[in-house]
């Protein structure tokens, strides 16, 4: 019996939800614009909006969430996943974080032998903005240069300068980073890492990808959840707190596959 492939992929241009409001609990979801899944059987999906709003806290435009599973000629599986959106406003008052445009498209590739290669296609990170003052970002291009998972990891256990700059940007929980050894994993198998390397904001250049201030809350820039067959990319995420606590992330991309029987 011939290996059956089982298509994964979801697009997400924008979601969360709001944790508190002048210091009083909430738990209440953010109605997002549309997303994008597949079915175990690909095929092509796409969702368009033409944005909205929620509270006076969060606006946005024009939304793209689109997943496409095919089986090619030369057999193999290739998945694509698309998400954008434009014209976010984020408002924790006064203070106001805004994006032109965020858009990512990933594309995992799977033949019949070892490890998928999962790499983008694009990533944009347009007209960044916090308290009026321009955002700009230095980002690395690893994902691209290791497409599989083993490459990644070999690259960071080989390679001193490949540790180093990774080793700090590393969501590792208690597990602590040794050059030589594997990425520290959560409980799950996942290692969670970012791609920017650097964030200047105010004519100040800060190391990581991590941009706090106070009144507003912290936001995380590239970060990627991955595993040997999966690679998940969210563009910006929200950690905001003060007036308003909220959790908001803005243009996620999720692919893999799998075989099964």
């Amino acid at each position: 019996m011939s290996k059956r492939f089982l298509f994964h992929g979801n697009a997400t241009p924008l979601g969360g939800r709001i944790v508190s409001i002048a210091g009083k609990p909430a738990h209440e979801p953010i109605p997002g614009p549309p997303s994008s899944s597949l079915g175990v059987d690909g095929g092509l999906h796409r969702s368009e909006s033409k944005g909205s709003s929620h509270r006076n806290i969060l606006s946005w435009g024009d939304t793209l969430a689109e997943t496409k599973g095919e089986l090619r000629a030369d057999g193999h599986h290739i998945t694509t996943v698309s998400s954008s959106v434009a014209d976010v406003s984020v408002k924790n008052d006064p203070l106001v974080f805004k994006a032109k445009k965020l858009a990512v498209t990933m594309v995992a590739d799977h033949d019949q032998t070892g490890e998928p290669d999962i790499a983008p296609r694009e990533i944009v990170y347009g007209g960044l903005e916090l308290d009026g003052e321009p955002i700009e970002l230095e980002v690395d291009d690893d994902l691209a240069r290791f497409p599989t998972f083993a490459a990644f990891e070999k690259e960071y256990r080989r390679n001193q300068d490949f540790f180093e700059k990774y080793k700090g940007r590393l969501i590792r929980g208690d597990s602590e980073a040794k050059f030589g050894e594997r990425f520290p994993r959560t409980e799950g198998g996942y290692v969670l890492l970012s791609f920017v390397r650097s964030i200047l904001w105010k004519k100040k250049k800060i190391k990581g990808h991590i941009l706090p201030l106070k009144g507003f809350g912290k936001i995380h820039f590239g970060e990627v959840v991955m595993k040997s067959n999966r690679r998940r990319i969210t563009l910006v995420r929200l950690a905001m707190g003060s007036t308003v606590g909220a959790a908001v992330t803005l243009a996620c991309s999720d692919q893999n596959g799998s075989w099964g029987h």
